[in-house]
Parts: structure tokens; sequence; C-alpha cells
């Protein structure tokens, strides 16, 4: 639950604090780490996008890290497609998109007289596995962008040199 509140204070505010945070539970012997990153589309009709990264420590061995993708954009725009590719310096990997779905999400924004108007967007979600060797080429890179894919067409999100070395020390951290 906690987790989501970060989620939704995140997206409030529009940016990251590229802080990492770590959720312990220690009846399972389970650290969970979370970097919240909003990267920029480079083309597209995004109104946001948000990539929680996440990794599992269970009984102190590091599990694969995940991408938990979050995109609001028009009402009527195509939903998110089932492959991506992380371009790491100028090598592309094809990724697996996986928990895909979308909803509407509408709320109310004032009256015209004695008639409610309301507004609509698409919120699209899915998950990525991050392979471990694209881990490892993350850590040596220099540049990394993601191709995600909405109806036929990619959208582009290029990752700051910031964020990147918030990434490389996600990727990296062992909680004490």
């Amino acid at each position: 639950m906690r987790r989501w509140h970060a989620l939704f204070l995140f997206l409030l505010s529009g940016c990251g604090s590229l802080e990492i945070e770590i959720l312990d539970y220690p009846r399972d012997n389970t650290k969970v780490i979370i970097l919240e990153l909003g990267h920029k589309a480079a083309a597209g009709d995004l109104l946001i996008s948000t990539m929680q990264y996440q990794r599992k420590i269970v009984h102190g061995k590091k599990q694969q890290a995940e991408i938990t993708l979050f995109f609001k954009a028009q009402q009527d725009y195509p939903d998110l497609k089932g492959q991506a590719i992380i371009t790491v310096d100028n090598i592309s990997y094809e990724l697996t998109v996986a928990d895909i779905y979308s909803y509407t999400e509408t709320r109310d924004v004032g009256l015209v007289g004695v008639f409610g108007v309301s507004d609509s967007s698409k919120v699209l979600r899915g998950r990525i596995i991050i392979p471990q060797e694209v881990e490892q080429k993350i850590f040596m890179s220099e540049k990394i962008e993601y191709s995600l894919f909405f109806g036929n067409y990619p959208i582009k999100l290029r990752v700051t040199r910031h964020q990147l070395d918030k990434l490389k020390e996600f990727l990296n951290y062992i909680p004490g």
C-alpha cells in the first residue's frame, strides 16, 4: 500500500525526487528497492510518463530488476503493445512488456451554465523485466533510450545523464 501512495505523490508532483526508497519486510526477509523516474518523450502525445524501477532482495539475494510503466495520454491514444526496445549506448535489446492494461480516467472539471463538464484521459500500464545482460551493459553505458510501442508506432523515452547515474546507483544498490 505504501508503494502506491508513493507513486501517487510522485505523479501528483509531476517529477521525481530521484531518491531511492527501500521497503523492508523483515517477516519475509525481503527488501524492495524502488526508484521512480519521469522520462521525457522525444515525440508523441504522452501527458505523463513514469517508470518505477524495482528490485526485490530476498534472503540477501538480488532478484531481477523490473520496470513498472505508467503513462497518461489523450483518451483516444492507442494501447501499449507487448514489445519494447532499450538502446544502451548504440546497441538495442528487445524486451517484452507484460501485464499490459489500460483504462479511462474521467474527472469533473467544472460547470458551464447548468451542465457539468468532464475531462477524460487514458491510463496505460505495463511491466518490463530487465535481463541480467542488459543490466550489466547499463553499468558501463553513457546513454540509454527506451522505445515503447503504442499502436503501430514507437515512442522514444530519453534518460537524462542525472537519471542514468541514479539508475546505475539503483541497480548496484545493496541495502544495509
